[in-house]
């Protein structure tokens, strides 16, 4: 949560039926995405203009700057750039998005808990903005590619393709949720109409993946 009051800002854990809890301060920072180690219990957020990821325990505490990167930064300064943008936690690394590079990444956790090197996923995603991937196991990812109005297959040697557009009514798409086959993607609306909704679709990968 980004606010102008710094004993706001944050991560805020909300309880079924409970009271919203700030667990971790971090003032002044724009959090977009967060993600979890379900085993170490680490969250993990990214602050999107400064190119930023932030780790704190999800039982609450200190949060750290747990890597600072020009691979997460954006390609320019200014309003309307965003770096790092979504982020997953997935086979012992954690994944990201950079909005204005058209990027994914990964980046392995070490046994130290601490980053090791930055490596390039896919390229080309113009726009992304989150993703999930198909499941715990599977390396094929479902990545919303905001300023385009697309949906995208991401596939594990970095090929993707666009399998839904506008035409599908999508608009402004900024993030993802599989639940088996089923696909629930979040439409912003960012631009007229401001057309935002949620949307099903259904997961079919028989057509072959391209460039």
């Amino acid at each position: 949560m980004l606010s102008a009051d710094p004993a706001r800002s944050g991560i805020w854990r909300i309880p079924p039926g409970g009271v919203p809890e700030r667990i971790a301060a971090i003032p002044g920072a724009f959090l977009n995405g967060l993600t979890i180690d379900p085993v170490t219990q680490t969250l993990y957020s990214c602050d999107s203009p400064t190119g930023t990821i932030w780790s704190a325990p999800a039982s609450g505490g200190t949060a750290t700057q747990w890597l600072v990167s020009q691979d997460l930064a954006p390609a320019q300064t200014g309003p309307g750039h965003l770096g790092v943008n979504g982020v997953e936690f997935h086979q012992g690394a954690v994944w990201a998005s950079n909005t204005d590079k058209g990027t994914l990444l990964r980046i392995p956790v070490t046994d130290t808990g601490a980053p090791g090197r930055v490596q390039l996923a896919a390229s080309g995603l113009t726009g992304i903005d989150d993703f999930k991937f198909l499941s715990s196991r599977s390396g094929i990812a479902f990545a919303a590619l905001n300023s385009q109005d697309e949906l995208a297959v991401v596939y594990p040697d970095g090929r993707s393709r666009v399998v839904l557009t506008a035409a599908d009514g999508l608009a402004s798409p900024s993030d993802t949720f599989i639940s088996g086959t089923r696909l629930y993607i979040t439409d912003g609306g960012d631009v007229a109409p401001h057309d935002s909704k949620l949307q099903e679709a259904r997961i079919n990968l028989a057509a072959p993946p391209r460039h």
